[in-house]
């Protein structure tokens, strides 16, 4: 996935591009493919990745969900923080234990408060 990610870019420069091809690895049922792929999108740090964050975050197997979670505190700087926080104050309901932890992870690592 991140291989044929990084020759996309190469010969289609454009993180629009980028995001489009992603978008089937980053809902992915192997938790490898998911990762490599939103390692190749951290280096992107385009806004419009912030729409498959938020799709991510909504999906129905919690890997993808905790994996959407980390992903937002890559995408701090790009988005506004707030939301930035709506997704993660969703996640951190999340019925997934897991899910719920990575959200307060991000949301520590970005200084997010839990209640408004």
């Amino acid at each position: 996935a991140a291989k044929s990610l990084m020759e996309l870019s190469s010969k289609q420069p454009g993180a629009s591009a980028l995001c489009d091809a992603a978008e089937q690895y980053l809902v992915h049922p192997r938790w490898k493919v998911r990762r490599e792929t939103w390692n190749v999108m951290k280096a992107v740090q385009d806004p419009r990745l912030f729409d498959r964050v938020k799709r991510c975050s909504e999906h129905s197997d919690a890997g993808v969900r905790r994996d959407a979670a980390a992903a937002l505190s890559h995408l701090s700087m790009e988005v506004p923080a707030q939301c930035v926080h709506e997704v993660l104050m969703k996640l951190v309901q999340d019925s997934d234990h897991q899910v719920c932890l990575a959200a307060m992870r991000t949301m520590a690592s970005l200084r997010l408060e839990s209640a408004d």
